[in-house]
């Protein structure tokens, strides 16, 4: 094994993507395979979310420098202590893994031994939205088991709303409090792209990859199919037999992603909802722009729009400098489905061309893979907080006249 494999399977299990070069269910050791584990439940948990409870348990409290950071990072928690904020987010992701593990364990095939390692890798990889599995086949080896299928999904939604969320919908069902605004902007626009894609999905490969299953079993592909790019990186079916309109779904699905505050990357939903209310007030000549009976302010605009042409500029370079290296062996779109699977921490893919049960990275050069690589941390952290570090904002003094021009 090469070291830029091993950097590749360490970068993909603690950015939770999900992209492979190896086959996790043969190639690794148990104890490599625990340390899959470990890197995933790391990078689910989140960086600051975990050094601050080390900091928590170990000093007795978290460092002022250590609580900026995190209030940054969680800027929508206004209020809550720091504290509080990390135990929460613990409970939260050991007991709904500790869930998942039960239910996965009901419908897992084997030896004790192994329904108890399959059912705790699937159930941390998939509420960390990170797409790794212990099966060589990934899910394909339970695509006629809905009740697995189902509970995965589940998982892995859950991951991708968010800790907030998951905290505001705890308090609605149990202690009656109203739903926040941010997490109502999140549950409809979730529920939107699943029902809205999943019926799209139904219907294009009613007679391709679902035509030899069960109706029930076709409703839970696709249920499956169009909650994965955003982004768990699980497949119960073969992506490389979608066909074509199926595939520009699930990259679109991919570059929208999870929630802010969970474990799941993309430009996420919010984003899409304040871009989906920009255009519709654009289209109707409003002067400004509302989303669910709220007015966006414009800063929120301009957030929005810079993250969305960092990404968009960030995957048009990668695909570019890969097509250059790997133009000749692999087609445009197998190289634009990598790249935003890996920009987006997702964890789909065409597959290799010669490797079986790996990602199509596994046969790419060794700059490309760099590419990959760069890319996947890139997604985890966040373009804009990677913009936010690198370029420092000054003001200028100088001011120039308005200038004017045509655009259309």
């Amino acid at each position: 094994m090469s070291f830029i494999d091993a950097l590749f399977t360490s970068t993909s299990a603690l950015c939770v993507t999900g992209l492979i070069v190896k086959d996790t269910g043969v190639f690794w050791t148990p104890w490599g395979k625990l340390l899959i584990l470990f890197l995933i439940q790391i990078g689910g948990l989140g960086y600051m979310t975990l050094i601050s409870y080390f900091f928590l348990v170990l000093k007795g409290g978290v460092p002022i420098s250590m609580r900026v950071m995190t209030k940054r990072t969680q800027s929508f928690l206004k209020g809550i202590p720091v504290k509080n904020l990390i135990l929460k987010i613990l409970i939260y992701t050991f007991f709904i893994e500790l869930f998942g593990f039960t239910f996965l364990f009901l419908f897992t095939n084997g030896t004790l031994k192994d329904k108890l390692f399959h059912s705790l890798f699937q159930s941390i990889s998939a509420f960390c939205n990170a797409g790794f599995s212990s099966y060589s086949r990934n899910l394909e080896v339970y695509k006629n088991s809905p009740f697995y299928l189902l509970t995965i999904s589940f998982l892995f939604i859950i991951g991708g709303l968010g800790f907030f969320v998951l905290d505001d919908l705890y308090n609605f069902f149990v202690k009656k409090r109203k739903i926040s605004y941010h997490s109502k902007v999140v549950l409809k626009t979730t529920t939107f792209l699943i029902f809205f894609f999943g019926s799209i999905f139904f219907l294009i490969e009613w007679k391709n990859s679902l035509k030899n299953l069960n109706f029930s079993l076709k409703v839970v592909h696709s249920f499956f199919h169009v909650t994965t790019p955003r982004t768990a990186g699980f497949n119960s079916l073969n992506v490389s037999n979608f066909l074509l309109p199926t595939i520009f779904i699930l990259i679109f699905l991919m570059i929208i992603g999870g929630s802010p505050g969970g474990t799941a990357g993309g430009i996420k939903t919010t984003n899409f909802a304040v871009w989906a209310a920009f255009l519709r007030s654009i289209l109707k000549g409003e002067e400004e722009v509302h989303l669910a009976k709220r007015r966006i302010d414009p800063s929120f605009l301009i957030q929005s729009a810079m993250i969305i042409t960092l990404y968009i500029f960030l995957t048009g370079i990668s695909v570019f400098l890969i097509l250059i290296y790997e133009g000749n062996k692999f087609s445009f779109v197998e190289v634009l489905f990598e790249v935003i699977s890996a920009f987006s921490t997702v964890g789909l893919s065409f597959g290799s061309k010669i490797h079986p049960n790996v990602s199509l990275s596994a046969d790419f050069s060794l700059f490309s893979k760099c590419i990959v690589i760069l890319l996947m941390i890139i997604g985890r952290i966040g373009v804009f907080t990677v913009w936010s570090i690198l370029v420092v904002r000054k003001k200028t003094l100088r001011k120039y006249p308005r200038g004017e021009f045509m655009l259309v």
